[in-house]
């Protein structure tokens, strides 16, 4: 898994290097679980901008959620959002947290043409694993949980084992996991 994601952080910092500051491409194909040569069950990237608590506490200017053989969305067509979403690093920890709303494509109301949405808690803690630093980029590599929750009703939980890496200057960061 760590060369097939070196590979992603290569062709990512090249394309930094032409694409304007704080623009960040994903190419999803390219990550893979290389133990198994299936692609990851979630992949999320985000850029990030100042928070207003403290100056590690970094909230999601945008943000992209990919997920594959998760019941919530299976085919990757429905429309979502993440909101409120907050990146924190305190000491050798790092703290994820944000709700996506995500259309509910077995519901639709004819009558209203109104569309339903299901709202989960995106939660992550992250332990500090390694870095590497140039004079332009500093990259960090974190590993831990990631959870997708939806409380009420009928509940729902997807646990993941999950890499993330942080970049700088252009404060992006890449989530990849596997379902636990």
């Amino acid at each position: 898994m760590f060369i097939i994601l070196s590979f992603q952080k290569a062709v990512t910092y090249k394309l930094h290097q032409i694409l304007p500051l704080g623009y960040f491409v994903l190419f999803s194909f390219l990550i893979t679980n290389s133990s198994s040569g299936q692609p990851f069950n979630i992949v999320m990237e985000a850029n990030l901008g100042g928070g207003a608590y403290y100056d590690t506490k970094s909230s999601f200017q945008n943000a992209t959620v990919i997920f594959r053989n998760v019941s919530i969305c299976p085919e990757n067509d429905c429309k979502y959002v993440v909101q409120n979403g907050t990146f924190d690093i305190i000491g050798n920890y790092l703290e994820i947290d944000a709700n996506l709303k995500i259309e509910d494509k077995s519901k639709f109301d004819s009558q209203t043409n109104s569309t339903y949405y299901n709202y989960f808690d995106l939660s992550g803690s992250f332990r500090l694993d390694s870095s590497k630093e140039n004079q332009t980029q500093k990259i960090t590599y974190y590993a831990g949980e990631f959870k997708l929750e939806k409380l009420g009703i009928q509940p729902l939980t997807f646990p993941f084992n999950a890499n993330l890496t942080f970049t700088q200057p252009t404060d992006t960061f890449l989530l990849t996991g596997n379902l636990s």
